[in-house]
């Protein structure tokens, strides 16, 4: 016989799941009712609109406190120094620091060097590891070293490219470095003319090396002329920098960058530091991230570039060489005694200082140099052999680097390569064959610039005289 379940409503076994259930859990005790919202003037009313007004909006808005957030920060203009710009600059914040350090950050496209730097101290400094950069370390650095030191130093190694050039943009305030004696002050005037542009800075002047407060006095009154004259900017004389040797340089962070998020943690940070003299509140730490902008990241080519500046010492990572003078003649170190085409290169690209050796060659032309300029253009750098002999491999090497200037941006994201700039070349020669008649349609092309050289000895050293054709 087949069964047949029998059908039953659900009101007559809801009891077994719910009744009883909630019974045997509450004893028995009578179940809670809901209470209606209030209709009291106090409570709840729906006729009320909940969006906030654009006056309410702009409260919310608004930092709960006008006081700036770091200590008084100030840019510091001392790449024509060349190599001994980090010692000057140590000197200067060793010279402000009076009882208080003196924070130190160098920035370039490279990445960034943080230091502290206190005049009274006698504990031994240990070099920090270079890492690669993270934003939010580099935050932390900059707001825990805030909270004991009087002010921030930040120096641009090379100030002209357009990532320091923006943070030059939001700095109010300037710092020129200068020697005392002529030569120094003609370097200052063209460092602050190439990058004064339009930009209206509270600007001063620290002078070293002066041996009298009338000397130091005659030299900015000189500076200061011809600034307010030429370039139509005041400059205020600042604190004569004092020789401090035993100053001691402690260095808490040395990172690496691939991007320009480096770049915007200083902008945050000028954009916030207190004018000087103004009290802070102490900076708060933040957990965002901040994100970088998204640059290639081509491991093959690049990584002999972070390896070869990971592997120098600090100061030569930071380090510019003074800008070429406008004369014609400019005499360079020979690094190469012997006066090869390479030796030729090291010492041009050393002593110039207006290149970045890229690691990307071109196949046909082992010893020329791929290499970026200040305005970020992509440039060959070749030695032609005595004869002109290698003339035809230097236009092969040129037509390389034309036709794969895509890719060569790509596999260098750190040079940040202008790619709208047409490539140049720019040849080097025995001043012997610089009248040539093989040399004549070179010298006639706009994208080629043409240097002659011959060796010079003078007090037992040997040297390039360069001179352009």
């Amino acid at each position: 016989m087949d069964y047949k379940p029998t059908s039953r409503r659900l009101s007559e076994i809801s009891h077994l799941f719910l009744s009883d259930v909630r019974k045997k859990q509450t004893d028995g005790a009578t179940p809670p009712t809901r209470t209606p919202p209030s209709q009291t003037p106090g409570g709840f009313r729906g006729d009320l609109s909940v969006d906030l007004t654009p006056e309410e909006f702009a409260n919310m808005m608004r930092p709960a406190t006008d006081t700036a957030i770091f200590k008084p920060a100030r840019i510091v203009l001392a790449h024509h120094l060349g190599e001994a710009m980090a010692d000057r600059v140590r000197d200067l914040a060793a010279t402000l620091a009076g009882q208080r350090s003196v924070g130190i950050v160098y920035a370039d496209l490279a990445g960034v060097r943080v230091c502290c730097v206190d005049s009274n101290s006698e504990e031994t400094v240990e070099e920090c590891a270079v890492e690669p950069l993270d934003a939010q370390r580099f935050r932390e650095v900059l707001v825990e070293l805030d909270q004991d030191v009087a002010e921030w130093l930040i120096v641009l190694p090379d100030p002209r490219t357009s990532e320091a050039a923006g943070l030059l943009g939001h700095a109010a305030n300037w710092t020129l470095l200068s020697g005392a004696d002529h030569e120094s002050v003609v370097a200052a005037y063209r460092t602050l003319k190439g990058v004064v542009g339009d930009a209206k800075p509270a600007l001063s002047l620290s002078i070293f090396g002066a041996e009298t407060p009338e000397d130091v006095e005659k030299t900015a009154r000189k500076l200061a002329g011809v600034c307010e004259q030429f370039l139509k900017v005041g400059i205020a004389t600042g604190p004569a920098i004092i020789d401090a040797p035993d100053a001691r340089e402690a260095c808490l962070l040395d990172a690496l960058a691939e991007g320009n998020v480096h770049w915007q943690v200083l902008t945050a940070l000028v954009d916030s530091a207190a004018a000087p003299g103004e009290n802070t509140t102490p900076a708060p730490v933040v957990t965002a991230t901040i994100a970088a902008t998204p640059t290639p990241h081509i491991v093959t080519p690049a990584a002999p570039v972070a390896r070869a500046i990971a592997a120098m010492p600090p100061v030569m990572r930071m380090t510019p060489q003074a800008p070429a003078a406008d004369d014609a003649e400019t005499i360079l170190d020979l690094i190469d005694a012997d006066a090869t085409p390479a030796g030729i290169l090291r010492s041009f690209i050393h002593g110039a200082g207006e290149f970045v050796e890229s690691p990307v060659k071109p196949p046909m032309l082992a010893d020329a140099v791929v290499a970026v300029g200040r305005d970020r253009r992509l440039t060959l750098i070749a030695v032609a052999k005595p004869g002109l002999t290698e003339l035809r491999s230097v236009a092969a090497g040129l037509r390389w680097m034309l036709e794969n200037r895509s890719l060569i941006v790509m596999a260098v994201p750190q040079l940040a390569i202008d790619s709208s700039i047409e490539p140049r070349l720019h040849l080097i020669v025995d001043q012997a064959d610089a009248d040539a008649d093989a040399m004549q349609p070179l010298l006639a092309a706009g994208s080629v610039t043409v240097a002659a050289y011959r060796k010079v000895r003078w007090a037992g050293r040997a040297g390039l005289l360069m001179q352009a054709a």
